[in-house]
């Protein structure tokens, strides 16, 4: 009887199988692209990932078994060692992916991968606050390195006390770590909370003056690198790129409550493409599943019309989601992206197996 546990069999192969069927079992893997290469006595002596076949090379892979071509001088976690301290280590050293979790006899326990590093135990929603800040700037992490960049900016728009904010530097902080990539942050706010409106398509029925005031100096002083960019929103958004040339936009945290300043938003979107990944990722607070023609909903559906290569995805997805996805967390249905369809890196891909993250629970 195989000594490890169930939920790593897919990922563990003897020595003397067949590489090609070790490659195809990597294609084929969902969570971890890795193969565990064990001998007669499950003990652990190499590892395989997608990097490790070079099709290009004399090697006859369909005559060649996993033993002779795995790596035999990889890094791992033992069972006793701290994994999140431990690995996180390993990970912010290295590219390494993901690390084998042995026993004291070397025989294979577990694996622990760079996005449950952070995430905590494959995406345990309830140990983060907010957990959808931590969950997009991890994708926009990852979809930049797949395109080539190394520095993207986070915006968050509505930063009122800058809990949200905090959260932007804890959450960046601990992903530049584990993936490489520099994160610039800006929050953008009135500073005096909520202006008047009067306008139905305002949600004045909502949201009132003055809500959501910043203490702007006690805010500054509990922010370590963030940038804040105070101002009436439909002015400031006109004149951020000229006055910030911020990294390319991987994520916009959209939390102004109101229709009129999230047109402004939506309509920074429609500048030139350097200013932005190919994807960003998009987070709307204030989407009511009943107000499809008022506040942030309307203002997605009327930014949709404005261009044929410029959409945010999905436009009406998380109307009556109450009723829809039967107890999924309401963020869910929040969680939107601007996909520019001409962006000269929509189809680029430095590599395919970059980096293992899953974009989707």
């Amino acid at each position: 009887m195989k000594p490890y546990p169930p939920h790593i069999t897919p990922y563990v192969m003897k020595q003397d199988e067949d590489a090609c069927k070790a490659f195809i079992r990597l294609v084929k893997a969902i969570i971890y692209k890795i193969i565990l290469v064990v001998d007669d006595n499950y003990k652990v002596i190499g590892i395989l990932t997608p990097t490790d076949f070079n099709f290009e090379s004399d090697i006859d892979y369909e005559n060649t078994n996993i033993g002779c071509i795995c790596n035999k001088n990889f890094k791992y976690l033992k069972t006793k060692e701290d994994k999140y301290l431990y690995g996180r280590n390993l990970f912010a050293e290295s590219n390494i992916l993901v690390l084998p979790i042995l026993d004291e006899t070397g025989v294979p326990v577990g694996l622990f991968a760079r996005w449950q590093a952070f995430f905590l135990e494959f995406f345990n929603r309830k140990s983060l606050i907010r957990n959808h800040y931590a969950f997009v700037i991890m994708e926009a992490a990852k979809i930049a390195i797949e395109k080539g960049y190394n520095r993207i900016s986070v915006i968050e728009f509505g930063v009122a006390g800058g809990t949200g904010l905090r959260l932007c530097e804890m959450y960046s902080k601990e992903i530049e770590k584990l993936m490489g990539v520099i994160i610039d942050i800006y929050g953008f706010d009135t500073g005096n909370g909520l202006l008047v409106s009067k306008d139905y398509k305002d949600m004045p029925e909502e949201w009132a003056e003055g809500w959501f005031k910043m203490d702007e100096k006690k805010l500054k002083d509990s922010l370590e690198n963030s940038q804040l960019v105070i101002g009436d929103i439909c002015e400031t958004t006109k004149t951020f790129f000229i006055n910030y040339n911020p990294a390319p936009i991987g994520v916009m945290l959209i939390d102004v409550d109101r229709y009129t300043p999230t047109v402004a938003i939506l309509d920074l979107l429609l500048s030139d493409d350097k200013y932005f990944l190919p994807k960003v990722s998009m987070y709307f607070d204030d989407i009511k599943y009943i107000s499809e023609f008022q506040g942030e909903a309307l203002a997605i559906k009327e930014f949709n019309k404005k261009n044929e290569h410029i959409k945010i995805a999905p436009e009406n997805y998380g109307y009556g989601n109450n009723y829809i996805y039967g107890g999924l967390e309401p963020y869910l249905s929040k969680l939107k992206y601007c996909l520019r369809f001409k962006h000269k890196k929509w189809n680029y891909h430095k590599t395919r197996n970059v980096c293992q993250l899953p974009l989707h629970y």
